[in-house]
């Protein structure tokens, strides 16, 4: 199928997206429940949990509840019954070792995460449906699934994550407020599997933000006339950009570390954004990492395509190449000289016998 053949079908667009699991096995007496969770096309995370069907009733429920809610119940619940059903332990440790074999199986998690990607952007509810049971095939025969799936924009779940984060510290508190007011806000562009805490993040660093609010509506036209570029005409809003990290304070609250970040926008005019220090931020930063150092190329390697089409060139030796090629040697002489001797003594014992005959 061709982009042009697929873009014509793609009924949800997404960067990220989240698969809540229903799994009745019915002939083991259990439920599993759990979720995929990640940007699209690339690693998922998942987990997954194996629960007595006694506790049907205690559990979640996946409809109509939005992943992030869906994802704290879960944790919840598990926390609260393995103490009077401490084989949930074993039997989700058990079965998150066999997902991961059957990951193993068929190519490998990213090859399953784009496959679900690409059903999920056609909406086929009923491949989903199938390539999700099939990953159980072998762990359970008789069952019966339910699914939900979420679809998030890069923007809309930072946005969604920085919403929920409790006792978030209050901006009246703070003794700098008043330039706070002042200034733009901005959320930054959170990546849940491969992005990194804001402490990883050096001043005058590039961070990718969102723009919430503006002070005035001067502020507003000057920024949206700067980056016109990245400037949605329809909607009137700046889509994501990057700017340059000026400032981070850390901030404590009774439950969490947060950390007040500036970055600067246009010349002296700054944006402010209070996020959770644990975030996973995005990033296209590089980080240098220790590797061995390469290994030495040997004269004696194996001829290039060039030296193929000039057979004459003459390849310098190794010391190893020399000292196999002189044990050889020294073999086929030895041999040579023992069938010297083992000729010369059949033909004298030829003679003799040649010599006795005739007396």
């Amino acid at each position: 199928m061709d982009s042009n053949e697929l873009s014509q079908k793609v009924i949800n667009e997404f960067d990220i997206f989240a698969v809540q699991i229903f799994l009745k096995c019915i002939s083991l007496d259990e439920i599993i429940v759990g979720y995929f969770f990640g940007k699209k096309n690339e690693n998922l995370e998942f987990i997954f949990y194996n629960f007595p069907a006694s506790v049907q009733k205690l559990l979640p429920n996946i409809n109509h509840n939005p992943h992030l809610h869906f994802k704290e119940d879960l944790t919840k619940t598990v926390n609260k019954l393995i103490p009077d059903h401490p084989e949930i332990v074993d039997r989700s440790a058990k079965l998150m070792e066999y997902v991961t074999i059957q990951f193993q199986k068929i190519g490998g998690l990213e090859r399953f995460s784009k496959r679900l990607s690409y059903l999920s952007q056609l909406n086929e509810t009923d491949e989903i449906n199938m390539e999700l049971l099939g990953l159980f095939d072998y762990w359970v025969e008789k069952k019966e699934l339910q699914f939900t799936i979420e679809f998030f924009s890069a923007e809309d779940y930072s946005k969604k994550v920085l919403e929920s984060a409790e006792f978030f510290p209050e901006k009246e508190n703070f003794t700098n407020y008043f330039e706070l007011s002042k200034m733009a806000e901005f959320y930054p562009l959170i990546d849940p599997i491969q992005g990194i805490p804001i402490d990883a993040f050096e001043v005058g660093m590039p961070l990718k933000i969102t723009i919430l609010s503006y002070p005035d509506k001067e502020t507003e036209s000057l920024v949206k006339n700067h980056y016109r570029i990245f400037l949605d005409v329809r909607e009137g809003y700046l889509k994501p950009i990057e700017a340059d990290i000026v400032s981070k304070e850390l901030l404590t609250s009774k439950k969490d570390t947060y950390v007040l970040v500036k970055v600067r926008l246009i010349d002296d005019l700054c944006a402010y954004s209070i996020m959770l220090r644990s975030l996973k931020l995005s990033n296209n930063l590089t980080f240098k990492r220790n590797l061995l150092p390469p290994v030495p190329e040997e004269e004696d390697n194996i001829p290039s395509g060039e030296e193929r089409v000039f057979p004459n060139k003459i390849k310098k030796e190794t010391h190893v190449i020399r000292k196999l090629k002189e044990k050889a040697r020294f073999k086929f002489a030895d041999l040579m000289l023992i069938l010297v001797i083992v000729g010369g003594s059949i033909a004298l014992i030829a003679l003799i016998s040649d010599l006795l005959s005739k007396k």
